[in-house]
C-alpha cells in the first residue's frame, strides 16, 4: 500500500471516495488530498489550512469497505501528521458527517487525541446563484437600516465588538479578523448607533464564509435583514458563481439556516479539536 499526496490532476481517480464539492476544491489547491493507493486509490483523507498559520481542518476521511480493519486509516493519519509537522500545524479541527459511520469514525479520531463536544454543526456548500433560487433570499435587495461594514467608522465597529462578553466569540474574532470582507459584511444601524453586525470571511481559496452575527436585540427579523443585505452586496460584488460555505452551531443560527434554506438540506456535522504539542528540543 502506498500513501500519496494528490491534487486536482488526479480528480478522476477519486470519484466516489468523497463528496463532489470537496473534490472540486482540489482544482484550486484549497483542499489537500492524501490517498492510500493499491493500484488505484482505495482510501482518502482531505484537509485544508485553517484560519491561522498554525491550524488545519480535517475535512474527510474514508476507507473502502474491503480495506477497513487493515490499518489503512492509520496509514492515512500517519501521512497526515507528517504533513502537519512539516507545515508547523499546532491545532486541527476534525469534522464528521452525522451518519451511520459517525460513531466509529469518532472513536477512531479519539484514539489520535481528538476531543469532540456534544454540539452538532450545520454546514452547507453552495454558490450565490443557488442560494438566490431558494426560499427567503429570492430577489434580495439592500435592506432598510443596513449598510456595508466598510461604510461605518472602524472605531464604532470595534466598540460594538468590544461590548461582546462571549469568550468563544472573542477567540473566533482574533483568528478571523484579518480576513473579514468589509465590503460584503453588513451593519444594522439605529438611533443609538450599531444594533447588529454580520461579518463575512474570505478564505485563501476565495471561498466566502459567514463568520459572526451579533445583535443587541436578538430577533429573526433583524437577522434576516443582515443576511439579505450581505447576500445582495456579495451578489453584486462577486456574481452568482461565488462559492459560499455556511456553518453554524448555535440553536438560533441553525433555526435561521432552516428558515433561509428549507430545501437545501444542511449537513449535520460533529466537530472535534486536536491540539498538537510542539516537539521538545534538547
Amino acid at each position: 500500500m502506498e500513501y500519496k499526496v494528490l491534487n486536482g490532476r488526479n480528480l478522476n481517480q477519486l470519484t466516489g471516495l468523497a463528496p463532489g464539492r470537496l473534490l472540486e476544491q482540489l482544482k484550486e489547491q484549497s483542499v489537500r488530498a492524501i490517498a492510500a493507493v493499491d493500484k488505484e486509490p482505495v482510501a482518502l483523507l482531505l484537509y485544508r489550512r485553517g484560519g491561522s498559520e498554525e491550524s488545519a481542518e480535517l475535512l474527510w476521511i474514508y476507507v473502502k469497505g474491503e480495506y477497513r480493519s487493515l490499518g489503512v486509516g492509520d496509514g492515512l493519519m500517519k501521512a497526515f501528521f507528517d504533513g502537519l509537522s512539516k507545515d508547523g500545524i499546532r491545532e486541527v479541527e476534525g469534522r464528521i458527517p452525522e451518519n451511520e459511520t459517525a460513531d466509529a469514525l469518532q472513536l477512531f479520531l479519539n484514539s489520535y487525541g481528538f476531543r469532540f463536544d456534544h454540539t452538532l454543526s450545520y454546514e452547507l456548500y453552495r454558490n450565490l446563484g443557488e442560494l438566490g433560487e431558494s426560499g427567503i433570499l429570492l430577489g434580495s435587495r439592500p435592506q432598510p437600516g443596513c449598510v456595508a461594514a466598510a461604510a461605518v467608522k472602524e472605531k464604532d465597529i470595534l466598540d460594538f465588538l468590544g461590548s461582546l462578553e462571549d469568550k468563544e466569540v472573542r477567540e473566533r474574532l482574533k483568528k478571523g479578523f484579518d480576513r473579514i470582507e468589509w465590503e460584503i459584511s453588513s451593519v444594522l444601524t439605529g438611533s443609538k448607533g450599531i444594533e447588529g453586525l454580520f461579518l463575512v470571511l474570505r478564505h485563501e481559496d476565495g471561498l466566502l464564509e459567514p463568520f459572526l452575527l451579533e445583535l443587541q436585540r436578538p430577533g429573526d427579523s433583524n437577522r434576516l435583514k443582515l443576511v439579505k443585505n450581505s447576500y445582495s452586496l456579495a451578489h453584486s460584488a462577486c456574481g452568482a458563481g461565488q462559492e459560499l460555505f455556511l456553518s453554524c452551531r448555535s440553536p438560533e443560527s441553525a433555526r435561521l439556516l432552516d428558515l433561509l434554506f428549507p430545501d437545501l438540506g444542511p449537513l449535520k456535522v460533529r466537530r472535534g479539536i486536536l491540539r498538537i504539542k510542539p516537539l521538545q528540543t534538547m
